[in-house]
């Protein structure tokens, strides 16, 4: 048995080595997460020690410790591999292809090489993913956990063998597509697709558990409440080294696919390709999934190039960006301070000075808030917009919210020096807050994470959406609308682009929350 001793910390994650690490901060909160190796599957505790590790690991020491787990033996079902080495990239293609084709439809659908790539079909969330052993195994607590095509079987650990012994039964009994969903989804089977994909919902999925026999329980989602999907293609591509602000809207977006019902095993994953040529391609995801013992909400983008099995991420693209083109919550409150008569509707706030509609510098009008309820990296640089008005002018709403957010930067960069040279520089986000008589709208616009082959986000709504009741407004209003009712609605419009010989290729996928 093998045991990792690891160290959380919110401000420093740091050790000389797994025996003695290295003194924090007194201010820093500490949590020690034990992960012990146990029949090539990892153990933890209990689920709050498993999203603890899952929740507040900064990226690169959640790497390390995966491979470190590696070394030791563990064979991971997304495991941490160096995309610059070709023959270990190349052999994981190949022996995940010899495993899929050994474990039958239980274990997975794919059956076509060009399918196969370094993510997993069933688990979405590549941390996650990580986690899991080669089989999708876990142990958390007093339980063994192992997610199939046709859901997550759990049981005692002591009831491993007993486990094993009905899998290995209902395998054999599965032998086309059809019979790999729980017998409760069958219905979604026989519901006709729709091959349009207005908006993917990323409302809270919660799926069922079946008591299959005295030992043995099912969890499974069926569709998860709203859809998922698939596409392929490659769009005309833009052919600019520079994407301006929000310009990412003019992407085609994602699509229905016969086999997206197939990929809502745990909740709703969508999944586009586009492509530069047969042999390199930008994938955007989105998913929305929920593995019982812990659930995910995220975006990714990932440029990747054709092997001799399947696809890996590649640093061959002259970069690669996850946008969100807008997020937009809608909360309702009683307090507002709505005016369809003022002459000042719009105010721009920019590097600390406020604008008027005319371009004249105004006093903290009509209000000044120290800070936005989302992550600070994610809005360095941001143009701040208070919109009293009435609302025909710039409605914020689905396939209206770029244009409207587009008419509000053009006015605002004729009339803030420098902002137009930023915003060509890709140093400027949005962020926007709307009053209407009976609700106001908060939207981010313009999220951008760069990398040179890949981008990841975690939305964490809760988080996201939240006013912050102890933030420092600095004025009453805020305050009250800081102790306003939980979001009601979320709107996102999201996008993976990569450039390569001077052409934009990328998909758009939209999600709401209602």
């Amino acid at each position: 048995m093998f045991i990792v001793s690891f160290i959380v910390s919110y401000l420093l994650i740091s050790s000389c080595s797994k025996e003695e690490p290295v003194a924090l901060s007194e201010t820093s909160s500490e949590i020690k997460v034990d992960i012990e190796l146990v029949n090539n599957k990892l153990k933890f505790d209990n689920e709050e020690s498993l999203a603890t590790f899952l929740e507040q690991t900064e990226e690169k020491d959640f790497k390390e410790r995966i491979k470190e787990l590696n070394t030791a033996g563990f064979n991971s079902l997304r495991p941490i591999l160096d995309l610059e080495d070709e023959n270990t990239i190349n052999n994981y293609l190949a022996q995940k292809k010899s495993r899929i084709a050994k474990k039958g439809l239980l274990y997975s659908s794919k059956r076509d090489s060009d399918d196969i790539d370094l993510e997993d079909e069933l688990i979405a969330d590549s941390n996650f993913a990580s986690i899991l052993n080669e089989d999708r195994e876990i142990y958390v607590g007093d339980k063994l956990y192992k997610y199939t095509t046709r859901g997550l079987f759990y049981c005692k650990i002591e009831d491993e063998r007993y486990l094993k012994s009905y899998l290995s039964e209902l395998s054999s009994k599965i032998a086309n597509k059809a019979l790999m969903m729980p017998l409760e989804c069958e219905e979604a089977l026989k519901t006709p697709l729709n091959s349009d994909l207005e908006s993917m919902s990323l409302n809270l999925v919660e799926g069922t558990v079946t008591q299959i026999t005295p030992k043995i329980s099912l969890y499974s989602v069926c569709s998860g409440g709203g859809s998922g999907g698939s596409s392929d293609g490659s769009s005309g591509g833009s052919p600019n080294n520079v994407i301006p602000l929000l310009v990412p809207q003019n992407f085609g977006t994602c699509s229905y696919s016969e086999d997206s019902l197939f990929q809502q095993v745990f909740g709703n994953t969508v999944k586009c390709n586009d492509y530069h040529d047969s042999t390199h391609r930008i994938q955007t995801k989105v998913w929305n999934e929920n593995y019982l013992i812990w659930s995910s909400v995220g975006a990714s983008a990932k440029y990747q190039k054709k092997r001799i099995i399947g696809w890996s991420e590649s640093s061959t693209s002259d970069g690669v960006r996850l946008g969100i083109n807008h997020a937009i919550y809608t909360y309702e409150t009683n307090f507002s301070p709505y005016n369809a008569l003022d002459p000042n509707r719009v105010i721009f706030k920019y590097k600390g000075v406020n604008y008027d509609m005319t371009g004249n510098v105004v006093t903290t009008y009509p209000i000044n808030p120290s800070e936005w309820p989302f992550i600070e990296k994610e809005t360095y640089g941001a143009i701040e917009i208070t919109i009293l008005g009435e609302d025909l002018y710039y409605p914020l709403k689905g396939k209206d919210a770029n244009k409207s957010i587009n008419t509000l930067l053009s006015q605002a960069r004729n009339l803030i020096n420098g902002l137009s040279s930023d915003m060509k520089q890709d140093k400027v986000g949005v962020n926007i807050v709307k009053f209407l008589p009976n609700s106001f709208q908060v939207t981010q616009a313009d999220i951008l994470l760069k990398h040179s082959s890949q981008a990841k986000k975690i939305f964490d709504f809760n988080y996201l959406v939240e006013w912050e009741s102890n933030s420092n407004w600095g004025e009453n209003l805020l305050n009250q609308l800081g102790n306003s009712t939980k979001y009601e609605k979320i709107d996102i419009d999201i996008y993976g682009a990569a450039l390569r010989n001077g052409v934009w290729k990328g998909k758009r996928i939209r999600g709401k929350v209602d």
